[in-house]
């Protein structure tokens, strides 16, 4: 809990660190070459270069290789800057951070040989300019204990390979209404923390989700719209009103769950189904919902509604307290937006300011990386992590089949009308 504490005074000064650069209490860089942005972090005080220092090196791949910014270090430290003691406390400052947060990034993935070689070479660099011999053992020391790291890599290609086992294990015939509901709101959690605990800072960059299908944010974005529609079919395809009332109520309910537990991704995809219009236009299955549910259903459409930029989403999230996943949709709109209304380079100069806001909403969101501990129920994982459901089309033709349109051009209306809540639609 400790951590989770941590992570939350972080966000916090986070937010307060976005307000003054809005509001320019400090005259903030806006734009320049690396050498620039590198220097103007090296010369602020020490609270305000160590966010500055974290914020930069979350984003910076957005505009330079690793080996090109290590080139930038070291013609820092050739230079007259070099010698003052605040930039080297600085750049000392820069390294340890970076290799104790984005070493295996940045360094040791297989593409990343010549920025190991870079960063070792650097190492002689700052001997050759005097700088702290303990600092640079130091240094070295962190990079020899992150290269050991293969036993990490190999167990998180374990749980991948075991992941894949789980994902082709056949479904299980078991009826989604014989599990208990908190057992299943915990299972839920336990799958999609996993997935959205895998993402890495880079996976965000340039939008990459759009285009690399192996990325963690492009299975979590896959996985969003199944379990959406695996919510549309379990209703839809109910045998009776009676059962397709009792599913309905159910999800209501673990929609509520997962708003209890902090899965504000699992909510919403639960959400997304409820609002689907092949749902929402069964009026004699709604008008036997009791107004307890419709109550709750209601509640919850309000906290996530997007108005105002999704504000009581916002404020509701950031009042959270425990492990906590986030809606992913509003970051990729997040970002979707910084992308789009601002280029990388402003009269051939970094535009860092852009580079600034996108660091930042990377690491908040990412702050949430904490996995939830609640026992693995496999069985019941096994049907949550591949259910099976309908496309669109077809579910829209079996709901007109169970309650026929009595008017024409009413209906069509009403039905177009209704709200969804469908993460591609939100980008």
């Amino acid at each position: 809990m400790s951590q989770i504490r941590t992570r939350r005074h972080l966000k916090s000064l986070r937010v307060e660190k976005r307000r003054s650069w809005m509001i320019k209490e400090r005259k903030a860089l806006q734009k320049g070459n690396m050498e620039t942005i590198i220097s103007w972090m090296f010369e602020q005080l020490d609270d305000d270069k160590a966010y500055f220092i974290d914020i930069f090196l979350v984003s910076y791949r957005q505009v330079c290789a690793p080996e090109n910014l290590l080139i930038t270090l070291e013609e820092i430290v050739s230079s007259e800057k070099g010698k003052i003691p605040s930039f080297k406390t600085g750049c000392l400052q820069f390294l340890k951070t970076w290799l104790q947060k984005f070493f295996l990034r940045d360094f040791f993935h297989s593409r990343r040989e010549a920025s190991l070689r870079v960063l070792l070479d650097f190492f002689k660099k700052l001997v050759d300019n005097q700088y702290s011999t303990d600092e640079i053992n130091s240094l070295k020391l962190l990079t020899i204990r992150n290269t050991s790291c293969k036993t990490l890599m190999e167990r998180d290609r374990a749980f991948q390979t075991e992941l894949q086992f789980r994902l082709e294990t056949p479904r299980c015939t078991t009826d989604f209404l014989d599990f208990d509901l908190v057992e299943i709101t915990e299972q839920l959690c336990l799958i999609e923390s996993r997935l959205f605990c895998s993402i890495q800072s880079h996976d965000f960059l340039k939008m990459s989700w759009k285009t690399d299908t192996k990325s963690a944010v492009h299975s979590l974005f896959n996985r969003f719209n199944t379990v959406s529609f695996w919510v549309v079919t379990e209703i839809v395809m109910a045998k009776d009103i009676d059962r397709r009332t009792e599913i309905t109520k159910r999800f209501i309910s673990l929609a509520e769950k997962c708003h209890e537990l902090g899965n504000y991704n699992t909510l919403m995809e639960i959400l997304s189904g409820i609002n689907n219009v092949s749902v929402q236009r069964l009026k004699k299955m709604w008008s036997r919902i009791q107004v307890k549910y419709t109550q709750i259903l209601e509640k919850l459409n309000g906290l996530m509604e997007s108005d105002h930029n999704f504000k009581k989403y916002r404020e509701d999230l950031h009042n959270r307290k425990g492990p906590t996943l986030p809606y992913l949709g509003i970051t990729l709109r997040d970002i979707t937006f910084i992308e789009e209304g601002n280029p990388d380079f402003i009269d051939d100069e970094i535009n860092f300011e852009k580079l600034h806001f996108l660091g930042l909403t990377i690491s908040e969101v990412l702050d949430f990386q904490h996995k939830y501990e609640y026992f693995e129920n496999l069985p019941l994982q096994a049907i949550l992590l591949k259910p099976l459901y309908l496309p669109d089309e077809i579910l829209y033709k079996h709901s007109i089949d169970t309650e026929p349109r009595t008017n024409l051009s009413g209906t069509i209306q009403n039905d177009l009308s209704t709200k969804s809540f469908v993460l591609s639609r939100t980008l």
